[in-house]
């Protein structure tokens, strides 16, 4: 029996559908069931691409799709099956596997076009990972001979033993770079980035915005204190509020992170004009208030401290700032100089990795006439949510003018350590949500696969922790109905 929300997915022809599906809700047979319905509606099988994440999914996809077939042709009229018979037996030409087996395909058709040969052979994680650690070596080798001492108390600020720790360094932002999509050269726009000054850096005006907005938030609780005060007649706990409120706006009015240590060096504010004792008493309840949003500036002002200790003075924060920056500047030239060498590795055994894969079918793909021979007018990519950025390029200029269905969920999203990226999904969700003439966003909350009890637990752990603010996502919109 389908929901309702598995039978829009199924009919809706709109160009662009998303589902957020959860655990157990029956997104496989809802993908199989829609792509039955384009079936019947005359839509080939060769037109028709299913992206999945591992190739035993895209397996079971078409077991199941070739079971759903024989189910339906049993259940038709005579005069219905041909469509369905010639469907079952063009089943092979469906294009259904991982992205990356889709691009290693749609490379070999073209290789000449991106300067590779057909002996051009795939090697997993494995591999690639040996191949890397040749070209490390190499690369390593080639700086220490050149470089002497220089290299040597270079790698020692990874580990003082060995480079091991330079290597995996090296491995991740390698790996980062591999994952974006971006026309500048990002190795030369972060060498921009670690050029520019302290004051100047991203990080240091959120630093110095952090404090700014923390000590905003304690002026209105004391101004509020105050207004509360002269209501009652509380004089002298008012004059004290509004000295408060003029040395703290005085204090926190900064805007860079020098601005950050002039507060932190002058953050005696002198003492509060008294409060007789009688004041007090009459007006418990304020002044307990008033001691309460004290003790809020005080943990604000030993945070800051605390923050700043390991900076010393902010001249010893610029110099420590330019010693980074020119550590960051070698780290990246030998990133450069490391991805060169495992290209050229790579070339001589004649074999791509997966991140090649990518790049090559993206270099293809962004020719507008190899984009029109692609045969397909309908695409269906599963686990949207573990995506990176040059795959979900690749799958735009794959669905350009033919519709996509996306299913994932954020909840589920387990490939951060691989730097794919939850937000992808999350955007097209807010775009599909937006424009409703053109997209369909549709939730799948039921849960078919677990008891009440189990379901019921999950929600009662999960509504209080996660939050758009900590796991991407307001779980009470996406909780399990069983």
């Amino acid at each position: 029996m389908l929901t309702e929300e598995q039978k829009r997915a199924i009919d809706s022809r709109k160009k662009d559908i998303v589902i957020s599906a959860s655990a157990g809700s029956g997104k496989t047979s809802t993908m199989v069931s829609r792509v039955i319905g384009l079936i019947k509606e005359g839509v080939k099988p060769e037109r028709i691409a299913m992206m999945t994440f591992t190739e035993n999914a895209a397996r079971e996809m078409i077991s199941r799709l070739s079971d759903a077939l024989i189910k339906e042709i049993r259940l038709v009229p005579p005069s219905e099956r041909k469509t369905l018979v010639d469907a079952l037996d063009a089943l092979p030409m469906i294009s259904c596997g991982t992205i990356h087996s889709f691009c290693y395909k749609f490379i070999m058709s073209h290789f000449e076009k991106v300067a590779l040969s057909p002996m051009h052979s795939i090697i997993d994680e494995k591999g690639a990972d040996s191949l890397k650690n040749r070209a490390f070596r190499a690369v390593a080798r080639e700086h220490y001979l050149s470089e002497g001492a220089e290299y040597v108390s270079f790698a020692a600020h990874f580990d003082k033993i060995s480079d091991e720790n330079l290597k995996k360094s090296v491995f991740k932002v390698y790996a980062l770079l591999t994952t974006l999509d971006e026309e500048e050269d990002p190795l030369s726009k972060w060498e921009k980035i670690a050029e520019t000054s302290l004051s100047e850096q991203a990080g240091a005006s959120l630093f110095a915005e952090y404090y700014r907005k923390r000590a905003e938030r304690l002026i209105e609780k004391y101004a509020a204190l105050r207004k509360e005060a002269a209501a009652v007649g509380a004089k002298e706990i008012a004059a004290q509020l509004a000295y408060r409120i003029n040395k703290l706006d005085k204090a926190y009015r900064v805007a860079t992170f020098e601005d950050i240590f002039r507060v932190n060096d002058e953050r005696d504010y002198g003492k509060m004009q008294a409060v007789s004792r009688r004041e007090k008493t009459d007006f418990a309840l304020l002044w307990a208030d008033v001691e309460v949003a004290d003790k809020a500036r005080k943990t604000l002002e030993d945070d800051l401290k605390e923050r700043l200790k390991e900076f010393g003075t902010y001249e010893e924060a610029c110099e420590a700032h330019r010693d980074s920056a020119a550590r960051v500047k070698r780290l990246l030239a030998f990133v450069r100089d490391f991805a060169a060498e495992y290209e050229r590795v790579k070339q001589e055994m004649k074999v791509l990795d997966f991140s090649d894969l990518e790049k090559y079918a993206l270099r293809l793909l962004s020719d507008e006439e190899l984009r029109k021979g692609v045969l397909f007018e309908h695409v269906l990519v599963d686990e949207s949510q573990d995506i990176n950025p040059v795959q979900e390029k690749l799958i735009c200029l794959l669905s350009e003018k033919r519709a996509r269905f996306s299913v994932g969920d954020v909840k589920q999203s387990i490939y951060r350590f691989r730097l794919a990226d939850p937000n992808i999904f999350l955007r097209a969700m807010e775009r599909a949500a937006a424009s409703p003439e053109r997209s369909d966003l549709i939730l799948f909350n039921r849960n078919f696969r677990s008891s009440k009890a189990v379901i019921d637990f999950v929600n009662d752990v999960f509504d209080p922790l996660m939050t758009s603010a900590f796991g991407g996502v307001e779980y009470g919109a996406a909780r399990l109905v069983g």
